[in-house]
C-alpha cells in the first residue's frame, strides 16, 4: 500500500483528503504525500504546505517520533462516511485555526489524532456526539468481525450488549478506551448467532449515556448476492447517465 493511493489534494480549499476506504493513516504517510505534491507541477506554484522535524537518531536503532506542522489554512480531512478516522504514529499540529484535522462538512464523522503528546478529538458539533455509536459497516457477513466505537467522556466504564433478531442477548462485555472518551471493541459475529438484524447497545454506566445501532448480518449466499446486485445497479445508473 503506497501513500500515493491513500490521499488526494484539493488545492482550492487547502485540504489533504484521505480517500475511501482508508480509515487509518500515519503522520509519516501524510508528510510523504505532502512532499510529493509540493514537488509536483502544480505544487511548485503554491507555498510550502508543512514543516516536519523529529526522527532524530538516539543510537541503537532508536529514533524520536516525527512532528508535522501544517502551515496556513491546510488541514487533513477524511472521506465522507468514514465514521472514525484515525491519524497515528507521530504528532500533527498547526493547520487552520490551530486545528490540523477536520470531519467531513455536513456529517457527524469524527477524526481522532493519536499524538505522542496527547489525543485530539475533532467534532462538527462536539456535545451532540457524546453517547454515540460509530459503526464502520452497517452490513457484515456472518462470521466476520465488526469494529464498534462509542464516544463519551474520558475514564468511564462503557458496556456493550448485542441482541439477535429474536431479542436474545448473544454478547455482553466492556469496551476498551483507546483515547480520551473513545471506546472500541472488535466483535466476531459467530455463525452460530445466525443472520438478520442485530441490535447493538452501548452504555456509559457513569454518565448514563446510551446509544443503539443495528447491524444486518447476511449469510454467505446473501452477501455475494447483495454485492452482485449493487454492481448491476451501478452499471445501470452509469448507462442511464450516458443516455
Amino acid at each position: 500500500m503506497s501513500y500515493l493511493d491513500m490521499f488526494t489534494v484539493d488545492w482550492s480549499i487547502s485540504r489533504i483528503i484521505v480517500k475511501e476506504p482508508y480509515d487509518t493513516v500515519t503522520v509519516q504517510d501524510i508528510i510523504n504525500y505532502i512532499r510529493y505534491i509540493e514537488a509536483s507541477d502544480i505544487g511548485i506554484a503554491y507555498s510550502q504546505i508543512a514543516d516536519a522535524t523529529g526522527k532524530y537518531d538516539l543510537g541503537g536503532g532508536v529514533y524520536t517520533g516525527i512532528i508535522v506542522k501544517l502551515l496556513g489554512n491546510w488541514r487533513i480531512r477524511f472521506w465522507a462516511g468514514v465514521g472514525l478516522g484515525i491519524i497515528k504514529e507521530g504528532t500533527l499540529t498547526g493547520g487552520q485555526d490551530g486545528q490540523p484535522a477536520e470531519p467531513t462538512p455536513g456529517s457527524g464523522d469524527t477524526v481522532l489524532v493519536l499524538n505522542q503528546v496527547g489525543s485530539t478529538l475533532v467534532y462538527m458539533t462536539r456535545p451532540a456526539n457524546y453517547g454515540r455509536i460509530a459503526l464502520r459497516e452497517s452490513r457484515i457477513r456472518t462470521g466476520d468481525t465488526a469494529r464498534i466505537v462509542f464516544l463519551s467522556q474520558p475514564n468511564r466504564t462503557v458496556t456493550i450488549e448485542i441482541y439477535d433478531p429474536n431479542n436474545n442477548k448473544v454478547y455482553s462485555g466492556t469496551m476498551v478506551e483507546i483515547a480520551d472518551g473513545v471506546y472500541e471493541l472488535s466483535i466476531p459475529f459467530s455463525t452460530a448467532w445466525g443472520t438478520g438484524d442485530f441490535l447493538i447497545k452501548c452504555k456509559d454506566t457513569v454518565e448514563e449515556l446510551a446509544d443503539t445501532a443495528v447491524v444486518t448480518v447476511l449469510s454467505e449466499e446473501d452477501w455475494f448476492a447483495t454485492v452482485k446486485e449493487l454492481k448491476a445497479h451501478e452499471r445501470r445508473m452509469i448507462a442511464f447517465k450516458l443516455i
